[in-house]
């Protein structure tokens, strides 16, 4: 069975309640050999960590999402520091970015903490887990502004939703992009033109369960083990066969978090 790891799934919510163990015992029976579970602000960033503590195939990412921004502490950055430092299965800071469709937070207050977020990352050498929509221009704006303060700061786009001429920019500054479930809908033409294009050591694949799960699920929760029909539909875009895909994914995951090998 090839290994797989899905790069950003957030099983700390409600839904997952009556059935976590089972969802990530699922997976790892699946073939998942990691998880990176994503905080998006003080609260989830304490149960990330509470759920990789016990679980060996579950590292954590934390962060502070831009729907929240506004919310975000005065030392929220100080504070994601020394999670970090004290929780040795940190392996990025995320998910932050920018998010100009419906967040209740300022435009001016998201590039606030996103720049903090950056500087964080870069200071802890840490990669950066990045959320983006409907903000391109000002998110690789931040991005390649962060990259001449820290020059060997990486970032992820999660859950990348822009197309082919949008990650002409993405890989010529040197990031990395993830295709969640939105890859497999009907209409994400100018998305699944970017998976043909991508390179094969520039991109890995993710879940965001509970969010976003893909066809044949849309509309049900997420969970992590589902990211092989993300993969599934990433080898038919790209004339690839699965277990490929899942290689290659799996290689470049291991590279960018810097995990250990299965």
């Amino acid at each position: 069975m090839t290994r797989y790891i899905d790069t950003h799934c957030h099983p700390y919510f409600d839904s997952f309640d009556a059935d976590r163990d089972a969802v990530l015992d699922r997976a790892v029976a699946d073939g998942a050999e990691a998880m990176i579970l994503v905080g998006v602000d003080d609260a989830t960033n304490a149960r990330v960590i509470e759920i990789a503590a016990k679980r060996p195939e579950c590292f954590v990412a934390l962060g502070f999402h831009p729907h929240s921004a506004h919310l975000a502490p005065a030392d929220f950055d100080a504070r994601i520091a020394s999670a970090a430092a004290a929780f040795k299965k940190t392996v990025a800071v995320g998910e932050v970015g920018l998010d100009y469709f419906k967040s209740e937070a300022s435009r001016e207050v998201q590039i606030g903490v996103f720049d903090r977020a950056i500087d964080l990352a870069g200071r802890l050498n840490l990669p950066v887990v990045v959320h983006s929509r409907d903000a391109f221009d000002d998110t690789m704006e931040r991005l390649e502004a962060g990259q001449k303060r820290h020059p060997a700061l990486k970032a992820l786009f999660h859950c990348y939703t822009y197309g082919p001429q949008e990650l002409e920019r993405v890989l010529a500054a040197g990031f990395v992009v993830s295709f969640s479930g939105i890859v497999t809908f009907k209409n994400a033409a100018a998305l699944q033109e970017a998976a043909r294009r991508v390179p094969s050591d520039r991109y890995v694949v993710e879940t965001d369960a509970p969010y976003l799960a893909p066809v044949p699920h849309r509309g049900e929760r997420n969970e992590p083990s589902w990211v092989r029909l993300v993969a599934a539909k990433v080898a038919e875009l790209r004339g690839e066969n699965l277990d490929r895909v899942l290689s290659d994914t799996t290689r470049n995951a291991r590279a960018f978090f810097r995990l250990p090998s299965a």
